[in-house]
């Protein structure tokens, strides 16, 4: 039983990564020329920074999950409750950290 549940734990997580890493460039990309006119950063730093931040909403969002499965909560509604915590935190350090 405990062998399937790291099983499954694998999965989640590996899934999180694969979501993030999949939409960071396509993000990064309309971000930069639609919401942010104005920047006195290259494209690079912004990606640079942009991708920190990704990494620290990943972190928060792990463990958020994580928090949540091991107090018993189903991994999908965990992973939802996630996004919607993490969100917020992500958007408000790229509007004032990524795009400066």
């Amino acid at each position: 039983m405990a062998e399937a549940r790291h099983a499954v734990a694998r999965r989640w997580r590996g899934g999180a990564g694969g979501a993030l890493w999949g939409a960071w460039a396509g993000n990064c990309v309309y971000t930069r020329c639609w919401s942010v006119q104005r920047h006195g950063l290259s494209a690079l730093q912004q990606g640079v920074r942009y991708r920190a931040v990704g990494l620290v909403a990943l972190g928060m969002n792990l463990i958020v999950i994580e928090l949540l499965v091991r107090a018993g909560m189903p991994a999908v509604p965990a992973q939802a409750v996630a996004i919607a915590a993490v969100m917020p935190v992500n958007f408000l350090l790229n509007r004032r950290w990524s795009f400066r």
